[in-house]
């Protein structure tokens, strides 16, 4: 049987399939299964041009908050991909297309906006998204776009319309799976919000882009940057709830934000931000196995687990808050400025936390371990009925590791300790400052514990300066 099909034949196949939804495959030169583009009108109003071999979308006019509401059975989009008319007199400010069905959308081939408005694009399906392919999965010439598995409305109490949606992500999965385009989307600003979100062998190269994983009720604000977000169930860590970027998976961004409700947030790739990473967690549990490399990071945790046997890597500053959360540092933390504010929490530090200015922590009910190394050149623990221990296999190193064949004997370092309120500070292990490791001690060590001063520490108890009996022994500034 001769398989080869002629581009007419094609081209008739390829209008019937998109105007009546017959099928999302045919069969390709080689006989294998290829998927087809296959978009269904679920009232008929839309206007779907297959005149052309590349189909162009008449959407609905729009409303007076400028959305234009389209309501599919179908929105399948593979090569050569789909254009949306938008050129019009009056163009759409927000294109909604929400599709009504138990079929998943699948993304294979490029989505792109006609005309200059660059509008906010919605694609809407409670029942998953797939995007796929390698070079030919992207959506272009848009201001913002949002990939969503959530019921959404923009319908105040008082029954008027909005240009302001609600997102409720109670089901669903958006995954990415072998998506390498160069840019995947031009949109300032790109926003998935789902149950679970996969990423699969794919590189994400977006400007600001929002991975939003859980069953939550999501509300626009007026800043597009920014989202509310309210959690919907309080059941801890349910398996239904993925944030997941595999080994073989790379995010490039300006800003990102990531963050999972009551669920698993698994980093095993790499997410890299030229600006600011925000990453927060309500009952989840986050594994960073790879990667994490931003400007400037800040962690949001409440009731979290957090590892980290990768590396997190911050230009400038990385900031963690919350309360009831423990993080459990494997491998490396690293930033110019590191700024933390514990609450009910627990840190424990395995490896290296190393600050190349300072190192800051403020905790409050907190119980903080130190087991291998702390590094800053400045640092600074204030401690409310909270316990620092800094154990025999712990070093607390306070000198300029920018400059470390003159950091000898630098007396502009400093560590300062601050107990209040039934807090504890207990060195079972070594303390430099001003010094190297290797440097011959000024004063010999007292029981576990060997420490060097150079620079300048400071112990507030009970709010004097005065030092505990045992430490005036030891601590004499050269």
């Amino acid at each position: 049987m001769n398989q080869s099909i002629s581009s007419k034949y094609k081209l008739s196949l390829l209008s019937l399939f998109i105007g009546m939804g017959i099928s999302n495959y045919v069969l390709g030169a080689s006989g294998a299964v290829q998927q087809q583009t296959n978009i269904v009108s679920l009232d008929k109003k839309i206007n779907i041009n297959t005149i052309e071999k590349r189909p162009v979308i008449e959407i609905m006019p729009t409303d007076s908050n400028g959305i234009s509401h389209n309501k599919y059975e179908k929105f399948n989009v593979a090569k050569p991909g789909i254009d949306i008319n938008n050129a019009t007199e009056n163009p759409a400010k927000i294109i909604l297309n929400e599709i009504i069905s138990n079929d998943k959308t699948r993304i294979s081939g490029n989505i792109n906006v006609l005309g200059d408005s660059k509008p906010h694009f919605i694609i809407a399906n409670p029942c998953s998204i797939d995007c796929n392919d390698c070079n030919d999965c992207s959506v272009t010439n848009m201001g913002r776009l949002t990939l969503t598995t959530a019921k959404i409305s923009n319908m105040l109490d008082n029954g008027q319309m909005t240009d302001k949606f609600t997102y409720d992500t109670k089901r669903g999965q958006i995954r990415f799976k072998n998506v390498i385009s160069e840019k995947f989307t031009d949109a300032a600003i790109s926003r998935v919000f789902a149950r679970s979100i996969n990423l699969q062998s794919s590189q994400l190269n977006v400007n600001d882009i929002s991975l939003i994983a859980g069953k939550n009720r999501l509300e626009d604000v007026d800043n597009p940057k920014y989202i509310n977000i309210t959690q919907y169930n309080q059941e801890y860590n349910s398996r239904k709830i993925k944030l997941t970027i595999d080994a073989n998976s790379t995010i490039n961004a300006n800003d990102s934000y990531l963050h999972i409700s009551s669920g698993k947030l698994d980093n095993q790739g790499v997410i890299n931000s030229s600006g600011i990473m925000n990453i927060s967690s309500v009952n989840g549990n986050i594994f960073n196995q790879k990667e994490l490399i931003a400007n400037n990071q800040n962690y949001t945790f409440i009731n979290t687990d957090f590892i980290n046997f990768g590396v997190i890597k911050s230009k400038v500053s990385l900031a963690i808050n919350g309360q009831d959360f423990v993080i459990f540092n494997e491998d490396k933390i690293i930033a110019n400025h590191h700024d933390y504010h514990l609450l009910y929490s627990h840190l424990i530090n395995n490896k290296t936390i190393q600050g190349d200015d300072s190192v800051k922590i403020t905790a409050l009910d907190t119980a903080i371990e130190n087991n291998d190394q702390l590094i800053a050149k400045n640092q600074k623990y204030q401690l409310v009925n909270s316990q620092f221990k800094n154990n025999e296999e712990g070093t607390i190193t306070a000198y300029d590791i920018s400059n470390v064949d003159n950091a000898n004997h630098d007396a502009a370092v400093k560590l300062e300790i601050t107990l209040i309120n039934k807090a504890s500070f207990v060195d079972e292990g070594q303390i430099a400052i001003g010094a190297q490791k290797n440097d011959k001690p000024t004063v010999f060590p007292i029981g576990k514990a060997t420490r060097y001063q150079y620079g300048t520490l400071n112990i507030i108890k009970d709010n004097t300066n005065q030092l505990p009996a045992a430490w005036e022994q030891v601590f004499t500034a050269q």
